[in-house]
Parts: C-alpha cells; sequence; structure tokens
C-alpha cells in the first residue's frame, strides 16, 4: 500500500513539473523577447532571472505535491473536527484562533507592517498593525464558516462587507486605504491559500445538499480577505492616521552581479526559516489535535501527512528563493529602464503582457484550479479560469502604471469603480462564479504580485518626476486583487450564458 502510494505521489510530481513548465515558460519566453529587442537590462541580469527560473521549477512540484498530501487534509479535517464540535463557542473561538494564528504568522504581512510603521511615522506599529489584520482575518473566518452552515447569501454578505468598509474609507486616506487592501493580498500566502480553500470545502461539504453544484466550496478566501481591509481601515480611524509620511529617502534598484550564485545559496537559509514559520502554526495545533485523540488519524496517513509538510517547506523554500533572488530585483530593474528609454504606450504593453504571464506561475492559481476541477467535477475547465486571472491581472498592472503615470489619478479612483462594478455583477452571475471570482482576487496577490509585479511598477514610478516610489507603490496589489474579481465574473455570465443555450 506504501508503494503504491508513493507511486501516485510520484506521478503527481512528474505532473506539476509538467504543469509548471508549460506555466513558467511564457514568462520566460516574454522577458527573453523583451530583452532581446528592448534590452532593458544586461544579460547578467538575465542569468540571474533564469538561475531564479530553474528554483521555481524545481521548487513549484515539490510544494504543490506537499500541499496536497498535508495543508488540504489538514483544512478539511480542521473543518470536520470545529464545525462537528459540541460547543459552538469552542468551535467558533477555535476558528477565529486559526485565522488568526495562520495570519500572525505570514511573513510577508510582517514585511508589509514594518512598511506601515515607518509610513505613518510610528502613528501605527509594526505589531499593532500585525495583531490587528491577523484579528479581522479570524474574524471573518469565523463569519465566513457561519455563512456556509447558515447558508446566507454569498452575494448579499459581500455586498454589506463592503458597504461597511466603503463607509470606513470615508473617514480615512485614499493612501492608507490603499495600504488596507494591500494587507487584504500579504495574508492570502502560499500556505493560507490552500488551507482556507480545503477548510471551506470541507465545511460546504457537511451542508451540502444532493444535487448541489458545490458553490459554497468558493468565496470564504474572498470574504476573508476583507477582514484584512475591515480592521485596517477601521483601526487607522480610531488611531487618527490622516497622513502618510512621503518624504522617505528612496534609492533606485542596482542589481549586483559580483555574487550571483552566492545570493541564491545565502537566500535558501532566509526563505527555509519564512517557510517554517509560515507553516508551523498550523502543523503544531493540528499534532497538538491529534496526540490528544480530539483528531484521529491512521499512523501511516499521518506519516504521509508530515512527509508533505517537508516537500512544502523544501519546495516553498526553493520557490521563494528564486522569485526573490531572481525576479523581485530585476523586474524593478526592468520597469526603470523602460521608463527611461521609451515611451508610455512601450510601458503600459509590456507591463500588460508581464502581469498575464507572471500570474501563471503563482502555486495559489494551480491549487485553486484543482479545487474547482474537483468541486465541479470538471463542469469549468481549467483553462477558462487560468485566461481569465491572466486578462486581470494584465489589466490591473496596466491601471496600476496608469496611476504612476497620471498625477492626477488616485488610488481611490481605481479601486472604487472596480468595488462597484465587482458587487453589482454579482446579481448577473451564478452563485459557483461568485464565490470563485472573490477567491480568485486572494489567489492573484500572492508572491508573484509582490516579487514581480511590485517591484516592476516601482521601477516605473523611480524614474517618472510625478511619481512616489513608496506612495504609488501603495495599492498594486489592492488593484491586482479587486481586477480578477471583475473579470471572473464577467466570464462567468458569458459562461452561464453559453450553457443555457446550448
Amino acid at each position: 500500500m506504501f508503494f503504491w502510494r508513493g507511486v501516485f505521489y510520484l506521478n503527481r510530481l512528474v505532473e506539476n513539473f509538467k504543469e509548471t513548465s508549460t506555466s513558467v515558460l511564457p514568462m520566460v519566453g516574454v522577458i527573453l523577447l523583451v530583452q532581446i529587442s528592448l534590452q532593458p537590462v544586461s544579460w547578467l541580469s538575465i542569468l540571474r532571472f533564469v538561475i531564479g527560473v530553474i528554483f521555481l521549477l524545481i521548487g513549484m512540484p515539490l510544494f504543490l505535491v506537499g500541499v496536497d498530501m498535508s495543508v488540504e487534509k489538514m483544512g478539511d479535517m480542521f473543518s470536520h473536527y470545529f464545525i462537528s464540535h459540541d460547543s459552538k463557542l469552542i468551535a467558533v473561538l477555535g476558528i477565529f484562533g486559526l485565522g488568526f494564528i495562520s495570519s500572525i504568522a505570514e511573513p510577508d504581512l510582517t514585511i508589509l507592517g514594518t512598511q506601515v510603521d515607518t509610513m505613518t511615522l510610528g502613528a501605527i506599529t509594526q505589531e499593532v498593525f500585525v495583531v490587528a489584520v491577523s484579528a479581522g482575518v479570524g474574524g471573518m473566518l469565523a463569519f465566513g464558516v457561519y455563512r456556509i452552515l447558515r447558508d446566507l447569501n454569498l452575494r448579499h454578505s459581500f455586498t454589506i462587507i463592503y458597504s461597511l468598509i466603503g463607509v470606513l474609507c470615508l473617514f480615512s486616506t485614499s493612501e492608507f486605504i490603499a495600504i488596507a487592501f494591500d494587507a487584504s493580498g500579504s495574508t492570502t500566502g502560499s500556505i493560507t491559500v490552500p488551507f482556507i480553500l480545503a477548510f471551506g470545502a470541507g465545511a460546504a461539504s457537511q451542508s451540502r445538499e444532493e444535487g448541489d453544484t458545490g458553490a459554497d466550496s468558493f468565496g470564504l478566501l474572498g470574504i476573508v480577505s476583507t477582514g484584512a481591509i475591515f480592521a485596517v481601515i477601521l483601526y487607522g480611524v480610531l488611531a487618527g492616521v490622516d497622513s502618510l509620511a512621503t518624504d522617505v529617502e528612496t534609492v533606485r534598484v542596482v542589481v549586483d552581479h559580483s555574487s550571483i550564485l552566492m545570493d541564491f545559496i545565502t537566500g535558501i537559509g532566509s526563505s527555509f526559516f519564512d517557510s517554517l514559520i509560515a507553516i508551523s502554526p498550523l502543523v503544531i495545533i493540528f499534532l497538538v489535535l491529534v496526540f490528544t485523540k480530539q483528531i484521529k488519524v491512521q499512523k501511516r496517513r499521518l506519516q504521509n501527512m508530515m512527509l508533505g509538510v517537508g516537500l512544502i517547506i523544501v519546495g516553498l523554500s526553493l520557490f521563494l528563493t528564486g522569485v526573490n533572488q531572481g525576479f523581485l530585483d530585476v523586474a524593478n530593474e526592468i520597469g526603470y529602464n523602460l521608463a527611461e528609454q521609451y515611451s508610455s504606450w512601450v510601458i503600459y504593453l509590456i507591463g500588460g503582457i508581464i502581469g498575464m504571464v507572471s500570474i501563471l506561475a503563482e502555486p495559489s492559481v494551480h491549487v485553486l484550479n484543482d479545487q474547482i476541477l474537483d468541486e465541479t467535477a470538471g463542469m469549468i475547465p481549467k483553462g477558462l479560469i487560468t485566461i481569465s486571472l491572466s486578462l486581470g491581472v494584465g489589466l490591473s498592472v496596466v491601471l496600476s502604471l496608469l496611476r504612476v503615470m497620471i498625477p492626477a489619478l488616485e488610488i481611490w479612483h481605481i479601486l472604487l469603480p472596480l468595488v462597484v462594478v465587482a458587487i453589482v455583477l454579482q446579481y448577473f452571475s451564478s452563485d459557483l462564479f461568485v464565490g470563485i471570482a472573490f477567491d480568485s482576487g486572494g489567489v492573484a496577490a500572492g508572491t508573484m504580485t509582490a516579487t514581480f509585479i511590485l517591484p516592476f511598477t516601482q521601477g516605473v514610478a523611480t524614474y517618472v518626476p510625478t511619481a512616489n516610489v513608496i506612495t504609488d507603490g501603495f495599492g498594486v496589489i489592492a488593484i491586482v486583487s479587486l481586477t480578477p474579481i471583475v473579470v471572473l465574473q464577467c466570464v462567468g455570465i458569458f459562461y452561464d450564458y453559453q450553457v443555457r443555450n446550448n
């Protein structure tokens, strides 16, 4: 049995490698084509990028197999344990605690907290920011599960939540609103996304009726993401933050090629630590519940799950090392040099294409696609979601660049219409596509956005005289998280129309 299980996961590893290669090659092709035709960076920078791609190609398949072996199963087991618990108070507190702990351990959130501390001149410290966001995530995770079990309307839930956020925005600044929306992207990391997706699917399976399309399996990630937005804006209003520091000294990134390989080797240590910190809270809580016999797992299955955790740590370490060392600085350099040497339309075109291809290399996209395939029994083609996400992220990069290039264009001029359109479109789309669309926002605002799209945009902002690389950097993740929601719902409306008329 153990042998055949090993063969199964080995086959999955090979399949994931093929899928990863297919997803990453378009980005490699675009970057090489841009380099050959426009030569925005040195070939040593391209070498750095290629080495990063190799790390990614090795790391992502290991990570995806590990997620399948462990995190997804943990999410399903956690949901069954807490939802079926005799004490509803313990269930609510437990679900809140899971959301809080999984968020507070997210390395990207800590980095954003440090930036907020600096930008608010200490009015909101890093520690307070991280705790506030984590509390918002925990609260919305508990509400999202309650919504599934009580069969509350998903459209009404999003309408009410975003309406409350809109009211709070009236008392906040546009820059701080951008930070709040960015916080939602920082909480949906590579570990959090598959866990919450599996948790939502597990909760939905306990209240699912015969003939259900699986629509309630989606939407939980979208609701959880709003918790971070709500918490940050609310705390900003209560703390009286009415302005941000904009005179923080910024320096253009200059890539050091003197020790490329050493950068990757030393980067593995930092990435390993981040990966370990990100997954440790879930694993520790799970093991405590297993050893106290609150959750029953066969010994062999537990061993497989722990092996999966090991694969996640190794795979995510390699993936993060590749993108941090190979993508981040190079993307910034490409953005700056394109802005320096070429006209605006070239920047918009290249930026849009980079957005379209970079999201294909996001691990969470593969996790979401697999869940959609499982929950809908293949009813929705995987390519439909991938193409929709790609178009949405490409459009979001163009919108972000427009904000950088046009001084009069403020962040709320983009975010407000996107939110309004997303809320309105829900009432014309099916339940299934509404849930998938809002989940896609959290998926899109992942590692590739932080390590390629954001530094590319900041590179452009560094050159543009009227832009501010600090304040214009905030809001990019927000736009990336909202645009796919609109695009996917539009695609969903068209898809449903085609199905009804065929």
